[in-house]
């Protein structure tokens, strides 16, 4: 059998949800798909170097069907910038829109300005 690593993007805030509690999650995931997914370790430690990428090791075939069980439990998030004509009506996160999605939805919806332009993103996060 032959064997390959696969390494991916995950932010760094996201590996604890994909990890699970007491690791469950991602036991559960190598175990039915017969791979080994190892996230850095310097993630631990509260000022270690964070960094993005998991690897996966196993089959081709084991390495795509984790791979995709994984962009299956992380949560969606999109950033978009906010018209600066519309920019009056948003003034916090109580905006009714944004209420109205969160609610809708169960997502979290940020307003954040872009301190070097001055642009105000949105940012939607959720499952």
């Amino acid at each position: 059998m032959d064997r390959a690593t696969l390494k991916i993007e995950i932010p760094f805030t996201d590996h604890a949800h994909c990890i699970g509690r007491q690791g469950n999650q991602i036991q559960s995931i190598m175990s039915a798909t017969d791979t080994h997914i190892h996230f850095p370790d310097g993630n631990r430690e509260p000022n270690g170097t964070k960094s993005n990428q998991v690897s996966i090791t196993g089959s081709i075939a084991s390495i795509e069907d984790a791979r995709k069980r994984i962009r299956e439990i992380l949560p969606m998030s999109l950033k978009f910038l906010i018209p600066p004509t519309q920019l009056i009506n948003i003034i916090n996160d109580d905006y009714p829109l944004f209420k109205n999605v969160r609610t809708r939805y169960g997502v979290i919806v940020l307003p954040r300005p872009y301190a070097k332009t001055g642009d105000v993103y949105c940012i939607v996060r959720g499952l």
